[in-house]
């Protein structure tokens, strides 16, 4: 499993969830598999669910002189209370509903491209297939809810 750790966390060591345990006002960086406790998050592109999701959805179009830019159509950060298991089978809970007292490093898993909303399609389309591959859009259930949640 690789890891990658933010600057903030870089001097604290790895521990496991059963480490954890009694250090629930310290600053710690827990290592183990991951499931949500009730319920988890549909992400707006691709199709991995997560207890923890970050998306920014850009649309791309031709500005002034041809020149191409991209325009931020939503962007948003979303979490759910989860478990980290370690391997030999302690649990942390983490509770997120005071989610600003936590700090998340969230890697990136997917990329939509070509984002836009589809009248004919009846909602918002995008493709992973690539910047400018308009032709390969498919819709994206999901990315309504995240659009009207955090449009910009």
């Amino acid at each position: 499993m690789g890891s990658s750790i933010s600057k903030d966390f870089k001097d604290i060591p790895d521990i496991t969830p059963n480490q954890a345990k009694g250090n629930q006002d310290k600053r710690l960086v827990v290592v183990g598999r991951v499931s949500g406790v009730e319920n988890v998050i549909i992400p707006p592109f691709g199709s991995n669910d997560a207890v923890a999701i970050k998306a920014q959805a850009m649309n791309e179009y031709v500005g002034g002189g041809c020149f191409r830019q991209e325009k931020q159509v939503f962007a948003g950060f979303s979490a759910v209370d989860f478990l980290i298991r370690g391997a030999d089978g302690a649990e942390v809970y983490v509770d997120v509903t005071t989610l600003k007292s936590w700090k998340f490093h969230v890697l990136e898993t997917h990329i939509a491209w070509a984002v836009a909303y589809d009248p004919a399609k009846g909602g918002i389309v995008s493709t992973a297939a690539g910047r400018g591959m308009y032709s390969q859009r498919d819709l994206s259930p999901e990315a309504k809810k995240w659009h009207d949640a955090f449009k910009t």
